[in-house]
C-alpha cells in the first residue's frame, strides 16, 4: 500500500471483503511461522493476476515479518518500510503512537520504551515503538490495565 505524502490524495480504502482476506492471509503466514519450530525456510509462491512469478524459499524471520506487514494493511493501518534500528526523535515516535511528544518523554524515561539521551534530545528505535504499540493494542484489545497482576486488595492492606 502506497502511503500519500500530501493532504490532497486520499488513502487507499480496503473493502471489507479486501480486509478479511488480508486478514485470513495474515493468520495462515503467522500460523505457518509458529508451526515452524525447526526455522526451515518456507516456501512461498507469488501469483499477481494469474501470473506466476514462481516460488522462492524465504527466512522463517522474513515471512513473520510479511504477516505483520498484512496484518496492519487489514487492520487498516498506515504501513511504511524503514530499517528497524532507524533512530527516530521524540515527536516522530509521538506521531507512530498517537500521542504527545511529552508522554513519549516519559514513556522512554520509565524505560517503557528503550532509548537512548544523546545530549538533551531522546532517540528510540523504529521496532522499539512499534513493538510498544503492538503490545498495547494488544494490552488494549484483551482488556489488560498497566496494573501488576499479581497484586491483590490485601497488599494494600484494605
Amino acid at each position: 500500500m502506497s502511503q500519500a505524502t500530501d493532504n490532497s490524495r486520499t488513502k487507499e480504502q480496503l473493502s471489507g471483503v479486501d480486509a478479511l482476506a488480508i486478514g485470513r492471509l495474515a493468520r495462515e503466514l503467522a500460523e505457518k511461522v509458529e508451526d515452524n519450530t525447526a526455522t526451515l525456510p518456507i516456501k512461498m509462491q507469488l501469483t499477481v493476476d494469474s501470473q506466476d512469478f514462481g516460488a522462492e524459499c524465504l527466512p522463517v524471520s522474513l515471512v513473520a515479518k510479511i504477516a505483520d506487514l498484512l496484518r496492519d494493511v487489514a487492520e487498516g493501518r498506515d504501513v511504511a518500510v524503514v530499517p528497524a534500528d532507524l533512530l527516530i526523535g521524540s515527536e516522530s515516535a509521538a506521531a507512530i503512537l498517537g500521542v504527545s511528544r511529552p508522554w513519549v518523554n516519559t514513556l522512554i524515561d520509565r524505560g517503557d520504551i528503550p532509548g537512548e539521551l544523546n545530549g538533551s534530545k531522546r532517540r528510540v528505535r523504529v521496532s522499539d515503538v512499534v513493538a510498544f504499540r503492538r503490545a498495547d493494542d494488544d494490552r488494549r484489545h484483551n482488556g489488560q490495565d498497566w496494573s501488576f497482576h499479581d497484586e491483590t486488595i490485601d497488599d494494600y492492606g484494605t
